[in-house]
């Protein structure tokens, strides 16, 4: 008979292959969005993605952050300030995430908030010849993220 912690590793190991396969189907989403003129959802997705997938780094470099995102508040900005800290003490990851990476990343999010807040004021109308450049960037942005995280981890496992 299998051991509790053998049972619980195996659980986790399942978790993390799930969210691969999550990750992978949304960015299939996200590709497909941008192809459709779909912009809105390519940022939206992206966001989420990138929220994700730094929040699960930074927890792997403090202990007292929940493990799962949802029992936090912290915002993308909040997240990767975190993050670029982290980033200055490992030296593996600081290979894997460029600092042109991480200024993309923050562009992004600065222009995500940008739009947002432009839908609001000014419409969706004047908005639309942005949308596309930013929905490129965040795309990009979020596949070579995802990429140089996979090294990361394959570095450090």
């Amino acid at each position: 008979m299998r051991s509790l912690e053998h049972q619980n590793q195996t659980t986790k190991t399942t978790m993390k292959k799930e969210k691969g396969i999550l990750m992978d189907q949304l960015m299939q989403r996200a590709s497909l969005a941008l192809n459709e003129g779909f912009y809105l959802e390519t940022i939206l997705i992206c966001s989420i993605i990138l929220e994700e997938r730094i929040y699960s780094i930074n927890a792997k470099f403090d202990s007292k952050l929940p493990k799962k995102k949802e029992d936090s508040r912290k915002t993308l900005g909040v997240l990767l300030k975190d993050f670029k800290k982290h980033r200055v003490t490992d030296i593996v990851l600081k290979a894997q995430v460029s600092d042109e990476l991480l200024n993309e990343m923050d562009w992004v999010k600065e222009f995500r908030n940008s739009i947002t807040h432009a839908l609001l004021n000014e419409g969706l109308i004047k908005v639309n010849k942005d949308l596309e450049r930013v929905a490129k960037l965040a795309y990009d942005t979020t596949n070579a993220f995802r990429a140089g995280i996979r090294r990361w981890k394959k570095k450090v496992n």
